[in-house]
């Protein structure tokens, strides 16, 4: 909520820069959107199947999820019999698109200096936004460059003090003084022997010096520091994002929750300054998702310069085994390069005891 103390967020008098008609984020020109750094195209296929588990796996896998629970028994994992282990394998594909936003935004800062001073760093126009070198560290890494726009700064009086460089003490009003802690400004305190005596703290005259200007009756101007200036200018915010979109193909044995949660295979991936969708992968679901997400990507971020897309897919293995025990029959699932496991039909369940 906005109140008269808070500094102004934007020049009294702003100037007129051709190209900086509009504040806030910059839309790059068609010749920008070509000027993108060196990257290493990459692509790699190694379209093949989840490797599937052995018997041994499986019952290793049930093995460690029951070690892990307080509340299943340990039996049925070593007397059950498999019966089959079929695999449901499912696929996740993930886009990754790196882009770079520019946008500016007035800053001020106190100026101590004299006006020649600022003449003299005058020199020509602003370059354009999109015209400051700036490059990200390393493709797909976030980070954040700001700079002052060079020939934008100008003068102005600070507003909150009225180029005075002070403001009157908000403890004391501006007085410089306050009443006597000691006396509460009575000037005197009664003593010993009942009588009247002046106050030893303030001396007698009922005030002492304010803490918070020393007696000056005034404070620095908090925004301009005192210098009861300000430097205007324009500050180019330079971000590098890299936003993430994943696709998972439906289970009906593990939930996307779960899936999410789990190492899949690296099958297919791909890198390059902008991606056409891939449309000859086995799972025409996974080529529609991909269709999807790309085209979703180059609307959603058009305000941006891509600067590099990189797309994978995973096969995530997901193994139904059923075995019997005691007579009866269940099932379980082992999903995932780790070997998780999700069962609701455990056979011996225990309890658990807290003393």
């Amino acid at each position: 909520m906005s109140t008269n103390d808070d500094p102004p967020a934007y020049p009294e008098n702003p100037q007129n820069f051709d190209g900086y008609e509009k504040i806030g984020v910059c839309i790059p020109n068609p010749i920008e959107m070509n000027n993108l750094p060196e990257i290493e195209f990459k692509k790699q296929e190694n379209i093949e199947e989840a490797p599937s588990i052995s018997e041994d796996q499986a019952r290793d896998a049930l093995r460690n999820f029951v070690k892990e629970s307080i509340f299943y028994k340990k039996e049925p994992v070593e007397t059950m019999r498999v019966i089959s282990m079929t695999p449901f394998n499912t696929s996740k594909y993930t886009l990754d698109t790196f882009v770079e936003t520019r946008s500016t935004n007035y800053k001020s800062e106190p100026f101590f200096g004299v006006p020649n001073m600022m003449l003299n760093m005058m020199n020509g126009r602003p370059p354009q936004p999109w015209e400051i070198n700036a490059r990200p560290s390393s493709l797909f890494v976030d980070s954040i460059f700001k700079t002052e726009i060079p020939n934008s700064s100008h003068l102005e009086i600070c507003r909150m003090c009225n180029a005075q460089g002070f403001k009157p003490c908000f403890h004391c009003k501006g007085s410089g003084r306050k009443p006597c802690f000691s006396c509460n400004g009575m000037r005197f305190k009664t003593g010993i022997d009942s009588k009247q005596e002046p106050c030893f703290s303030c001396k007698g005259n009922g005030f002492d010096s304010c803490f918070q200007c020393k007696g000056s009756g005034r404070d620095p101007c908090f925004h301009c520091k005192g210098a009861g200036r300000l430097k205007w200018y324009l500050e180019l915010c330079v971000e590098f994002k890299t936003h993430k979109d994943e696709y998972f193909k439906h289970s009906d044995h593990v939930t996307e929750k779960n899936l999410k949660k789990c190492i899949g295979k690296s099958v297919f991936t791909e890198t390059n300054h902008k991606l056409n969708p891939i449309t000859n992968y086995s799972d025409s679901a996974i080529n529609q998702a991909s269709n999807s997400l790309i085209n979703q990507h180059l609307s959603k971020y058009s305000s941006s310069k891509i600067l590099a897309q990189r797309h994978e897919i995973n096969v995530i293995p997901v193994t139904l085994v059923t075995y019997e025990y005691n007579g009866k029959q269940y099932n379980y699932i082992v999903y995932g390069l780790e070997n998780k496991v999700n069962t609701d039909e455990y056979p011996a369940k225990g309890c658990c005891t807290i003393i």
